[in-house]
């Protein structure tokens, strides 16, 4: 009786084997591979401007992350997830970063891609106060990108090991992911 059921065991093993080996590649491009243009100019410093990234297309990728997510099979959905979770953290990124941007202008300060500085919203204030209050937005986002940077990095690995094999073009490779920045908050 025991040798039945260690073989039962054993032969149900080797079909499950079996199964997860055999999964047939997704098609398209991999998550990775669509979110990988992203992360630098979405989380770069200030200094670049609204310039590298469109996040209308950012959406549009979220969207369908989330698409494919419904569609595909109980394998397939994780892949999908965490797919879909890198793109909300990059889109939570690009509205925190806008806010920052707009700051900057609102303080008369020169953003490429949005305007070429202007009058500060508070006349009144010094030069001296004004720059002060420009490094102030830049340390903050600052703070902000290398937290973002962070869950990224974290969702990244574990999506590279869900698509590993899964896709026919290939997936990001672990070296593609971006360092986090090296600024100090006194640059």
């Amino acid at each position: 009786m025991l040798a039945v059921l260690v073989l039962a065991v054993g032969g149900f093993a080797l079909y499950l084997q079996q199964e997860k080996g055999s999964r047939t590649p997704l098609p398209g491009v991999s998550p990775s591979g669509r979110l990988l243009p992203f992360i630098d100019p979405v989380l770069a410093p200030l200094e670049t401007g609204n310039v590298g990234y469109e996040p209308e297309a950012l959406n549009r990728i979220a969207a369908e992350l989330q698409a494919a997510k419904e569609t595909a099979g109980r394998d397939d959905q994780e892949v999908y997830a965490v797919g879909g979770t890198i793109a909300s953290i990059l889109q939570e990124s690009v509205q925190d970063r806008a806010r920052h941007l707009q700051r900057l202008v609102e303080l008369g300060s020169p953003v490429s891609g949005l305007s070429e500085g202007g009058q500060p919203s508070d006349p009144a204030k010094s030069e001296t106060q004004i720059r002060h209050l420009e490094l102030a937005v830049g340390v903050s986002w600052q703070r902000n990108s290398v937290a973002y940077r962070n869950r990224v990095e974290e969702m990244w690995y574990r999506l590279l090991h869900l698509e590993q094999d899964r896709f026919r073009g290939g997936s990001a490779s672990a070296a593609m992911v971006p360092p986090l920045p090296t600024h100090s908050a006194n640059d």
